[in-house]
């Protein structure tokens, strides 16, 4: 843990989807998507810059069998 970035990791191995409630990030930081298996290429992985999620009230949806990889910074 060298670049200060927080990450949260989340797998969905159900055939349905959850609703995931994601944590505060402190520092005036914001979740970005990394990794979203879920979602078409080419939105399913994001170059280095990331992608800023704009979710309310800290939601966001995982599809079916799925993994997430967002960082916070």
């Amino acid at each position: 843990h060298t670049s200060g970035h927080d990450l949260y990791v989340a797998f969905n191995a159900r055939p349905e989807g959850c609703d995931l409630i994601l944590p505060s990030c402190t520092g005036g930081k914001a979740w970005h998507r990394i990794v979203d298996t879920g979602l078409e290429a080419p939105f399913d992985f994001t170059d280095a810059e990331g992608t800023r999620i704009t979710v309310e009230s800290n939601h966001y949806f995982l599809h079916p069998f799925t993994a997430l990889l967002l960082q916070a910074r």
